[in-house]
């Protein structure tokens, strides 16, 4: 029987509580033993039959602690987002449910003592991480995770949350589909997430092909994008407004990523035709259309998904990227 240790290393939250007890729940369930290592307040709260360990108030005595009896166990499960001071003496997992320490264009906005804080726990993360292995709840903290340089086998989702909630792909033959951007290069209009979007789906090895209205010189003197596969992109560079018109006539879809529009004359032009289009979830797009979905235009996964099950194949874009994601 494997032996885990949890390591709760300050006071936590009713959300944190409740997460807690579900993954003490898992790890029972699996037929681990478990032994939590928290503070009183925490050890009172949890429901779920457990042996423990009640932490000191020093956090510098519980961490040295914690790497004295780490020996005994085959698991150390660090609770609180970070991993510890000192490397253990047995396997370790870190539990990251903070999305501010693995995204950082997130940070913004945050107040100036929050910020502080959280930019000296990224830090840390990063420098301690060593060769720990990190546990998730979701396939999108999962995705963020892999984006600090984690590599998939390295990256646990939590049993009980760990199915990728998606629609059934199609069983039959795979067709290609189309998508039609007219674009510049104006940051606005965000064609390096549409870009990073499209290496995602190739990596799925998804049949998509993707029309865009620059060249690929144009691209390659603003981003390096162009030398990492994207074989299914193809660069038209400008087209008259007739030329527009004709090709998102005959595209499968128009795709919409960019950030902010005044008025926005494709997707017009796309909802006169009767085309199906794929768009930013903003306010300019339903002044003018309703689309057939919307996606977090920030966020490549999510217009990547989006894309993927536009065509009925989520699951299998969902199956080939995550297909190195253990759970526990």
């Amino acid at each position: 029987m494997s032996r885990y240790l949890i390591y709760v290393s300050k006071n936590l939250s009713a959300g944190g509580i409740r997460q807690l007890s579900d993954l003490v729940s898992v790890l029972r369930d699996r037929g681990k033993e478990v032994t939590l290592y928290a503070n009183k307040n925490v050890l009172a709260q949890i429901a779920v039959d457990f042996n423990s360990i009640t932490a000191k108030h020093s956090w510098l005595h519980n961490e040295i602690e914690i790497k004295r009896i780490s020996s005994r166990y085959d698991e150390l499960v660090c609770f609180s987002n970070l991993p510890t001071l000192f490397s253990s003496r047995c396997n370790q997992l870190v539990f990251i449910q903070n999305r501010y320490l693995v995204e950082k264009n997130i940070l913004k906005g945050l107040d100036t003592k929050y910020l502080l804080k959280t930019l000296a726990q990224r830090y840390f993360l990063r420098w301690f991480i060593r060769n720990a292995e990190i546990l998730v709840q979701t396939a999108t903290m999962a995705f963020h995770v892999h984006k600090m340089q984690v590599p998939y086998d390295r990256i646990y989702l939590l049993h009980k949350l760990h199915k990728l909630v998606a629609r059934e792909y199609f069983k039959g033959e795979i067709v290609e589909s189309t998508f039609f951007y007219p674009t510049s290069l104006d940051t606005h209009k965000n064609i390096k997430v549409l870009l990073l979007a499209w290496r995602l789906l190739e990596y799925a090895s998804l049949p998509c092909k993707l029309e865009v209205t620059v060249t690929k010189d144009q691209i390659k003197r603003c981003t390096n994008l162009i030398d990492n596969a994207l074989s299914s992109v193809v660069f038209l560079g400008h087209l008259s407004e007739v030329e527009i018109n004709e090709r998102i006539n005959i595209t499968d879809y128009l795709i919409y990523p960019s950030h902010f529009e005044s008025l926005g004359f494709s997707l017009l032009d796309a909802a006169r035709l009767k085309k199906p289009i794929l768009s930013t979830e903003a306010s300019y797009v339903y002044d003018v259309c309703s689309p057939k979905m919307t996606f977090d235009s920030k966020c490549e996964l999510s217009l990547a998904r989006t894309i993927a099950r536009a065509i009925g194949h989520e699951r299998l874009f969902l199956d080939n990227l995550f297909s190195q994601l253990k759970t526990i």
